[in-house]
């Protein structure tokens, strides 16, 4: 069952000449990534007969056709501006998000139990009025234990990813951090453990670069800032620790098979994201489109992480945050496929069976 994501934080389309659709249709993302593949698009295009909105056979009038053209060139002033916006508004988030620094290690300190807030520091009011807490008494822990495993399990974004398996591992999730790259510019999200008895990494990444240069081919074509491509890394398990496997003696068979896991999201299907709609017209495979299929689903999910999830762990935490993890305001709460009826496409994912019935 593919990893899963309520929250519509992106466009990832994978066109082809056999998959003229996106895999994943969403909106209201200043940042959405396009991954296509449209070097088969321009043959239409210079005969004069784009999208084949025209009958094969038929061409346009030579005036209709100089119009249409000039319409091209106004399209492609508009795309480049937009692209120029998107790349603007992400290094502006980048310089946000790196200004507070300091904020992002204090807040890792408390959770961490690695400082101790002050009186000063501890008293918080929304009002001008001190509003004594409704608390039980001190217990001695240090720190707020397992903060983020309570933050990915309630954020929509994260929860259907986690299995009961999963639980064990995220208690020594000790801090999540959004690192921001200029050249080539992308972002990657690092997941820092504590020592402990399931793999010996400290951290453990996913990360994204994008694509600043575009074409002319994919300029007219894309939905602006695309992702290019993905690198996750390697976990080094430890003997019998592995969450993402399970062993097969049970059921008679030797070693182990493959369970779905939060941990599989370090371990992309596809790693050159600018490929999928060549690979794809190349190869009829379902396990190839399943593997494109998540592709959109995990960034979907790395850019809620970035967006929202890191940036608002405290709402999570407390649940504060509404009870999807998802403010109407800033998220549409649904995703499609390519294929789904309109009313299909408009009806939330209320679990995996479901997402997998949309996809199908």
């Amino acid at each position: 069952m593919p990893r899963t994501a309520t929250a519509s934080t992106a466009n990832l389309h994978v066109a082809g000449p056999s998959t003229s659709k996106p895999i994943m249709e969403s909106k209201l993302r200043h940042d959405a990534g396009d991954v296509s593949d449209t070097s088969e698009k321009t043959s239409s295009i210079t005969s004069g007969n784009p999208g084949g909105s025209i009958a094969e056979n038929e061409k346009y009038p030579e005036n209709i056709h100089k119009c249409i053209n000039a319409l091209r060139n106004l399209h492609m002033e508009a795309r480049r501006k937009e692209v120029e916006s998107q790349v603007a508004a992400f290094r502006l988030e980048a310089d946000t998000y790196r200004s507070l620094d300091k904020v992002w290690k204090k807040r890792a300190e408390f959770i961490a139990g690695k400082a101790v807030p002050t009186e000063q520091e501890s008293k918080f009011s929304l009002t001008d009025k001190d509003i004594k807490p409704d608390t039980s008494p001190d217990d001695g822990q240090k720190g707020i234990p397992k903060f983020w495993m309570v933050v990915l399990n309630y954020a929509a974004h994260t929860a259907d990813m986690i299995q009961p398996h999963d639980i064990a591992v995220l208690e020594f999730l000790k801090d999540v951090r959004i690192e921001y790259k200029d050249k080539p510019l992308g972002f990657g999200i690092a997941f820092e453990f504590a020592p402990n008895p399931f793999f010996g990494n400290t951290v453990l990444t996913r990360s994204y670069e994008y694509d600043t240069n575009l074409t002319p081919t994919q300029l007219y074509t894309s939905n602006g800032l695309m992702p290019t491509s993905t690198a996750g890394c390697k976990i080094t398990w430890k003997e019998g620790k592995d969450v993402t496997k399970k062993s097969a003696s049970g059921d008679g068979m030797k070693g182990s098979k493959k369970v779905d896991s939060f941990f599989d999201f370090f371990t992309p299907g596809i790693t050159d994201l600018s490929k999928i709609g060549q690979m794809l017209a190349e190869e009829d495979s379902e396990d190839l489109m399943e593997k494109a299929e998540q592709a959109g689903v995990d960034y979907e999910i790395a850019t809620g992480l970035r967006l929202r999830v890191v940036p608002r762990a405290l709402l999570f935490y407390t649940g504060e945050a509404d009870a999807e993890g998802v403010d109407d305001s800033d998220f549409s709460e649904d995703y499609s496929y390519a294929g789904d009826t309109d009313e299909e496409s408009g009806r939330k994912q209320q679990d995996d069976s479901e997402a997998e019935d949309n996809q199908e």
